[in-house]
């Protein structure tokens, strides 16, 4: 993998993981993977490999 690939996947991944952090709140502290898939529009595995 070249180095801006693996700029690209880190950047993806980070981004991911922004989204995820993103749908929690005060209201709502804690979710089960299958709600934070639903609420990012994510694959229900990457909520998974974030946290």
């Amino acid at each position: 993998m070249t180095k801006p690939e693996q700029d690209r996947n880190i950047s993806s991944s980070f981004a991911k993981g922004l989204s995820v952090l993103a749908v929690f709140d005060a209201e709502t502290p804690s979710m089960t993977l299958a709600e934070i898939a639903r609420r990012t529009g994510q694959d229900r595995a990457t909520p998974g490999v974030v946290l």
